[in-house]
């Protein structure tokens, strides 16, 4: 509250509604433009309705076409009504978008039909399309008929139209000539079984199907509000274009609405997809009132935040100290180790320097001494470098994971650290076996896993280093170290022991957690053991606990096998 009443607290405030406001307005016009997007989606997705629909039914229609050659109708032979009969029934199977299959003789009267109460019933075949012209076997389209088939049925006129929800039927036609006689084949369309196909395929909240003619004559419709045998003006103006698709915003039924349509390539016929354009970008509209709330919200969420980064920057300011404490504290630490493993063989070096002096004053120093002397010398200061050398590994970061022995790595950072350890009357034992000076190989199994190893090195120094802390804290006697590694069907195992006495149970669930430290601010930040934690169960994948002991605590870390875990070195 304090910082909002300061002068800069007032400028933030300022900035803020200044730069919320300039948001809106941005979103605000974005969504304006976005309209026209989202009725061009709209659009293609009504094309591509249209397209899909236009194929079925065009696809249905030709296979109507292709199934009636294949009729005794149009053998070559002379016309059998029995056999004609049969064959119809044979196409009416698994054909749920015919209602029935007629047969008509030259004079427009049913001779034989799939439905018996059709046979005898004359049909005016005046009003279909196209015309015929040279080839008469062609499909040809008539306008709807109400009822369910030719006996109860009647053509209906653009004069009156009928709902579409009406029972209505559209009958299909092919001229025949068979042994110089003129027969009529009819095939009633079921126009219920595309208005349900289409209805579950698009959904009547969505939109509207209309299948009509080329002359506009609506055949039928998925739009129970529709009047089928009738010629919309707005059909009349897209069927007459000449283009096979068409897609735009256009007024039906004094509607807006959002139509595309599509021709048949093969037959007088055309499809027409039909959205809402109110309904449409009504959930369009909802979507983007939902967009400005969710903006304003995240503007505020926003301000809040700068708001609370604001207030925290001086306590982060004390955290990036803490950690630059805690690297000078691991420089610090670094340079102590060196030092260590550099005393004993600079102590030598010292003692060649004055043996070589000694044997010269005393008149013994010959070549074979002084090249023994030279020789013990650049062993000593290659074995120097070589420490310098192990450290900068040690300490360089690695930018992928390896395949590497845990045993050898954990021997290697008590091999690094031991010189401070030894120093402080600490022993460790590795494996039950005490490490010293000049202990070789202290692994007799190769242990495979997956990681950063000089990540892991630093780990495991950590946690020793803490346990030498925690043992000159507590002053303890026989100060000493165990590592013990096990293993189980796919764990390592590494555990890590000492004697300084363990952690209070009132801080030991907080040892892990980051600055918090037992020591004094002057000599601990408080990362170590969190920084640990973070390069095993993140860095390794691995877990790391701890647990009081007797006299002590011990660290246990668990780490996955590689799939390449071999037996020996």
């Amino acid at each position: 509250m304090e910082f909002l009443l300061s002068k800069s607290g007032r400028k933030f405030l300022f900035a803020t509604i200044f730069m919320g406001l300039v948001i809106i307005g941005g979103v605000t016009v974005a969504l304006l433009m976005l309209r026209q997007e989202a009725i061009g989606t709209h659009l293609k997705i009504a094309k591509l309705h249209a397209r899909t629909f236009g194929d079925h039914i065009s696809q249905t229609i030709k296979n109507i076409d292709l199934a009636s050659r294949n009729t005794a109708l149009f053998s070559d032979d002379k016309i059998d009504l029995s056999d004609t009969e049969k064959s119809f029934e044979e196409m009416l199977q698994n054909s749920p978008y015919i209602r029935s299959i007629s047969m008509l003789d030259a004079n427009k009267t049913v001779l034989v039909s799939t439905n018996k109460t059709n046979i005898g019933i004359s049909v005016k075949l005046d009003n279909f399309l196209p015309e015929p012209f040279l080839n008469e076997d062609l499909l040809r389209f008539g306008s709807p008929w109400s009822g369910r088939d030719l006996y109860d049925g009647f053509e209906i006129l653009p004069s009156k139209g009928a709902k579409s929800n009406e029972v209505s039927f559209v009958p299909v036609i092919k001229s025949v000539k068979n042994k110089d006689e003129e027969y009529t084949l009819l095939v009633a369309i079921n126009s219920d079984y595309f208005i349900n196909s289409y209805i579950q395929s698009l959904g009547v909240d969505i939109g509207s199907v209309d299948i009509a003619r080329i002359d506009g004559t609506l055949l039928f419709s998925t739009d129970e509000h529709a009047v089928i045998g009738k010629i919309p003006k707005a059909y009349t103006q897209l069927f007459s274009s000449g283009k096979d698709s068409f897609s735009d915003v256009m007024e039906y039924d004094k509607k807006e609405s959002l139509v595309s349509y599509q021709l048949s390539p093969s037959y007088p016929i055309g499809v027409v997809v039909r959205l809402d354009y109110g309904v449409t970008l009504k959930q369009w509209e909802r979507q983007r009132i939902n967009v400005l709330l969710v903006t304003t919200l995240l503007v505020i969420i926003s301000a809040a935040l700068t708001l609370a980064l604001i207030i925290r920057h001086k306590k982060q300011q004390m955290m990036e100290a803490q950690i630059l404490k805690s690297k000078i504290v691991a420089m610090g630490e670094l340079i102590s180790m060196i030092a260590h493993q550099w005393r004993q063989p600079l102590t030598v070096v010292s003692a060649i320097f004055s043996n070589i002096s000694d044997a010269y004053e005393d008149g013994e120093l010959t070549q074979e001494y002084m090249d023994k002397s030279v020789k013990q010398g650049n062993d000593i200061l290659r074995y120097m470098s070589k420490t310098i050398d192990d450290f900068r590994s040690f300490f360089k970061p690695q930018d992928s994971k390896e395949e590497f022995c845990l045993c050898r790595a954990i021997s290697d950072a008590v091999k690094l650290a031991f010189g401070g350890f030894d120093m402080k009357g600490i022993k460790i034992f590795f494996n039950s076996v005490l490490v010293e000076e000049n202990s070789g190989e202290l692994c007799e199994k190769q242990m495979s896993v997956l990681g950063y190893k000089n990540e892991f090195l630093q780990a495991v120094i950590s946690i020793i280093k803490n346990s030498k802390e925690a043992m000159e804290a507590h002053q303890t006697e026989n100060k000493a170290i165990y590592i013990e590694l096990k293993e189980s069907d796919d764990l390592y195992l590494a555990t890590i022991s000492d004697n300084g006495g363990g952690v209070g149970e009132k801080v030991a669930h907080r040892i892990f957690e980051p600055y918090f430290t037992t020591k004094h601010n002057s000599i601990g930040a408080g990362m170590g053991l969190y920084v640990t934690k973070m390069l095993v169960e993140n860095g390794m994948g691995g877990k790391l606990g701890y647990k009081n002991i007797d006299n002590g605590a011990s660290f246990i870390i668990e780490l996955q096998k590689s799939d390449k875990t071999t037996e020996g070195n």
